[in-house]
């Protein structure tokens, strides 16, 4: 448990500064860390054994006194008792009893679609109408509103006004490490996997692909006409903020993320085919790291991101890597 006092934030400031924000020691900061940490030797057998290392771990930040008005940047939200990696996103609308109450008497005229969003559809039609009643970029009128047909909708607040809504936590539930050591006469193989629990990443890459249209959920190459939507449904309906519930998705992962063989050359061999010159020991060693994912997210790294922020940057992602190594000693 750790408090932490004039935490640096950038603070909004009055248009006729000439500046959007201003660094300021504001704010209160109450930070708790849980760590378990697990060593065993599991096996020693006849020249065998196995050692196993874990170690799991949750961490949690909360702003106890922030001593300002709330404001919101970006995907984050200040305020006093607010977490720090809290992400704030626009909701879209998956069910009819979310819709305002002016459209109480109307449900029937939204329907949720393919992508499980409930989507004005207008009397008599259904969301897998939009080709074969010419129904998209068109406009439904339904209780004195006009909606895009088809789009999904935003949450809205209680004065009309898209809402952004609490959805993620960038901290994970728990980041784990799990460690394992085997040796047999010369040969040694460890393996190290990592990864969390839990925990949410925002895709900016596929929403920036969404934008331009590139993206392989846009193709609707070899979909049925009931299925098949416009560009405008993902540029301007999923991506219509920069920050959209769509793009909120789980950052649960498992890595491999090393694996390694040495082998230790016995001596005899060396001195037989070395004579003096043989060194004191040789070993030679097969490295690799960023082996293989497991993994939902749908982005190119779960990984990416700060701390708190947890956004998908734009940065080339981990490469997998093999490596052959000897090692020599005399």
């Amino acid at each position: 448990l750790r408090n932490n006092i004039n935490q640096l934030n950038q603070i909004p400031q009055p248009a006729l500064t000439g500046f959007n924000t201003q660094w300021q020691n504001v704010g209160n900061v109450r930070g708790r860390t849980l760590e378990l940490d697990v060593q065993a030797q599991v096996l020693q057998r006849g020249g065998l054994t196995w050692e196993m290392n874990a170690n799991a771990a949750r961490s949690r930040m909360r702003m106890v006194n922030f001593g300002r008005s709330c404001y919101d940047d970006g995907i984050w939200y200040r305020c006093d008792g607010s977490n720090l990696d809290e992400q704030w996103v626009f909701r879209f609308l998956r069910a009819p009893n979310e819709l305002p109450a002016m459209h109480q008497n109307s449900r029937d005229q939204f329907q949720v679609n393919d992508d499980g969003y409930l989507v004005p559809v207008g009397a008599g039609n259904t969301w897998r109408d939009g080709v074969a009643k010419s129904l998209w970029g068109t406009t439904v009128r339904i209780d004195g509103v006009n909606y895009a047909w088809g789009r999904p909708i935003r949450q809205v607040d209680s004065t009309g006004a898209p809402a952004r809504v609490m959805m993620g936590r960038a901290l994970p539930d728990i980041n784990f490490g799990y460690g394992n050591t085997l040796r047999w006469k010369g040969l040694q193989l460890y393996a190290l996997v990592t990864g969390q629990l839990g925990g949410n990443i925002y895709n900016t890459q596929k929403r920036s692909r969404y934008v331009s249209a590139d993206h392989e959920d846009v193709v609707q190459a070899g979909k049925p006409d009931e299925l098949k939507k416009p560009i405008d449904y993902y540029s301007n309906g999923l991506a219509v903020s920069t920050y959209t519930s769509h793009f909120l998705e789980d950052g649960t992962y498992a890595k491999l993320s090393e694996l390694s063989l040495r082998y230790q050359v016995p001596t005899r061999f060396l001195a037989r085919g070395l004579g003096r010159l043989a060194p004191e020991r040789v070993n030679l060693d097969l490295i690799g790291r960023n082996v293989f994912i497991l993994t939902n997210y749908s982005g190119l790294d779960p990984e990416s991101g700060g701390v708190l922020s947890r956004i998908e940057s734009s940065l080339y992602p981990p490469v997998r890597n093999w490596a052959l190594a000897a090692n020599l000693v005399f």
